[in-house]
């Protein structure tokens, strides 16, 4: 589980917009893990500006048997829902 927040700079955060991407560097293989949107007020007091980032919160969930992580290396990519790249 990842658990943390993401926002696109200078917009204001919107729920489900960003999703956690692991790519599996060994096997080049992309795993997409289920995706619980949360509210982070904290996040959005500590940057305190005109964009509101309240809704950047998020959990990545994948099951531990999907991968393995003493034998491979993965990167963590934030993707923007919608966007190619």
């Amino acid at each position: 589980m990842l658990e943390g927040f993401a926002f696109e700079l200078e917009k204001d955060a919107e729920t489900e917009k960003i999703e956690i991407v692991l790519w599996n560097l060994d096997k080049e293989t992309y795993y997409y893990p289920k995706m619980v949107y949360t509210r982070r007020e904290d996040v959005n007091a500590y940057f305190l500006c005109e964009y509101d980032y309240t809704d950047s919160g998020f959990i990545a969930k994948i099951k531990n048997d999907k991968l393995d992580l003493k034998e491979n290396v993965y990167e963590v990519l934030v993707h923007v829902i919608g966007e190619q790249k």
